[in-house]
């Protein structure tokens, strides 16, 4: 490969990342939309053919939006459905395709050096917060104008001004990400990449992540540690292997899970949950229009709609055809809702696939299973169910068959 051609697939990952970290103007859907068309038309006349799973997904997704779009009585969203499609689907894939089976180590190569200097920013983030905040009229340009509502907000695209909790009092670091759960959720897949790819060690970038994920302070995140460390231990059987399992189980229900932003925020959650006084008079009476709830609630309600309606909204929302909505920040859950049953079990079907894909030596499948219940955690915790970075795991088995290169 070129240096122009790799340069070029750099240039298109660094671009890829910063759009999905979602904290800057390159948030902007016309921009993948605009680079997914260009990668069609590359594609097409290099005669590549497209894999048969990906068109009948594609067929099948554009299919279900126009069904729900005539059960549910709305407008024919056609420019939302070609937006969606293009930047969710067909760019992932042929951004994989394009760049090849070197993709996923370009990528985490990218997101290690972004990890790491996101720990001296951080560290000088916290002694010098005056100084931080002060820059947020040096990079308000650059930064997304709807976040720019939250105090001293700013992103500079490798880094984003970490924010203090106000509930907590506590400095958390956001990383390159929107917010610290977010940067927390790349972190897992990253560790999880690592040792997937290489021999699973506790080498430097394992350090790196590890300090990272600390800085966070993330409820879903410090959980799926728990189980991705969990699967480290476990892929022996040996004495020592199961102690240490025992004792991170140990540490983390009396010790970690003890600290106020832990537990405090899990039982507030549970509380709301029960009280569950939330209806739509309430919103009627307040004259609002949507209502935000916790993510366990959020998930109920997410659940009672695909009860509904089963088989996936797709592209349309409840805004198109009720005047209140109720809605929570639960990845997993909005997923459900857009893709429907079918949707959801496929969507586990390419992340086990993914998981065993990016393996290069033998990991077994208990450990493979943990790796996957790990992301499953930071993706209920997060609004993946629009954001590429999400998609790019989901569509990649359907890029790419399946092969066993690790070792026995």
């Amino acid at each position: 490969m070129n240096l122009k051609r790799k340069n070029l697939d750099y240039v298109l990952i660094i671009f890829v990342i910063i759009h999905f970290a979602s904290a800057t103007i390159l948030n902007n859907r016309y921009i993948p939309f605009s680079l997914g068309i260009a990668l069609f038309v590359l594609h097409a006349f290099s005669n590549k053919l497209f894999s048969l799973n990906f068109l009948y997904l594609v067929f099948i997704w554009i299919l279900g939006n126009f069904v729900s779009m005539f059960y549910f009585g709305t407008e024919i969203l056609l420019f939302r459905l070609a937006i969606i499609t293009v930047n969710l689907l067909l760019f992932p894939y042929l951004l994989i395709s394009y760049i090849g089976e070197e993709f996923w180590k370009k990528f985490e190569a990218v997101i290690y050096f972004l990890t790491r200097i996101s720990l001296p920013l951080y560290l000088l983030n916290v002694v010098f917060s005056s100084l931080f905040n002060n820059m947020q009229s040096i990079f308000k340009f650059f930064t997304i104008p709807s976040l720019l509502v939250n105090p001293n907000y700013w992103s500079a695209g490798i880094y984003v001004n970490a924010i203090a909790d106000s509930g907590y009092g506590i400095n958390r670091n956001n990383g390159f990400m929107w917010e610290p759960g977010a940067f927390s959720m790349i972190i897992i897949w990253a560790i999880i990449y690592n040792w997937s790819s290489n021999e699973s060690k506790l080498n430097k970038k394992f350090w790196v992540y590890f300090i990272a994920l600390i800085t966070t302070f993330s409820t879903a995140g410090y959980f799926a540690f728990v189980f991705v460390i969990s699967a480290f231990n476990i892929k022996r059987v040996r004495l020592s292997n199961i102690l240490l399992i025992g004792l991170t189980v140990f540490l983390s229900v009396n010790y970690v899970y003890q600290l106020d932003f832990l537990s405090a925020k899990i039982n507030r959650y549970f509380d709301e949950y029960e009280e569950n006084n939330i209806n739509y008079q309430q919103l009627i009476e307040n004259d609002t229009k949507e209502l935000k709830v916790n993510r366990f609630q959020g998930v109920e309600h997410s659940l009672m709609r695909t009860f509904q309606y089963p088989i996936g909204r797709g592209i349309v929302s409840e805004r198109d055809f009720k005047e209140f909505t109720i809605y929570g920040t639960n990845g997993l859950g909005s997923f459900l809702e857009m893709w429907g049953v079918a949707g959801f079990i496929f969507l586990i079907v390419m992340l086990w696939k993914y998981l065993k894909f990016i393996q290069k030596h033998e990991i077994g499948k208990i450990s493979r299973l943990l790796f996957l219940s790990a992301l499953l955690i930071v993706f209920f915790s997060n609004p993946i169910q629009v954001n590429m970075f999400f998609y790019l795991l989901f569509v990649f088995p359907m890029t790419y068959s399946v092969r066993k290169t690790y070792k026995y």
